[in-house]
């Protein structure tokens, strides 16, 4: 949530185009109800929502797609078996030498990405991980 709230912040400084909050008003993000973006951006099965992946295809800013498929700036959503999750910015492929690629390759063994959720727990702020 919050980094799509700093993209969206980064694109009206950048082009002074406002209109990126007339598209995802204010209370989509603090309502639960089926047309808010807060509600699908959990994971919530009555609105087939299974996180940031799903909320973002529904609302038309992206569409799922394959791990081989990812770019630089794709969100990842990791949906654990305990029922929590967590949506990170991918950033590059890495092999096991970690060695790093904006494309998919046979050599690649995990990723490098982009978390809101640096540190341990309780400690906020973002921060560069791997995952493998």
């Amino acid at each position: 949530l919050e980094v799509i709230l700093v993209a969206m912040e980064l694109y009206e400084a950048d082009t002074g185009d406002s209109s990126v909050w007339d598209f995802l008003p204010e209370r989509s993000w603090e309502r639960l109800g089926a047309s808010d973006l807060k509600a699908h951006l959990w994971v919530n099965y009555d609105l087939y929502s299974g996180g940031s992946a799903d909320a973002l295809r529904h609302f038309g800013m992206g569409e799922n797609i394959g791990f081989k498929d990812l770019l630089p700036g794709s969100f990842v959503n990791f949906n654990r078996t305990t029922g929590t999750g967590h949506a990170v910015v991918f950033m590059s492929y890495i092999d096991i030498e970690g060695n790093t690629s904006d494309i998919w390759h046979e050599d690649v063994v995990g990723f490098k990405y982009f978390s809101a959720q640096n540190g341990g727990v309780g400690v906020g702020g973002g921060g560069k991980r791997r995952s493998a």
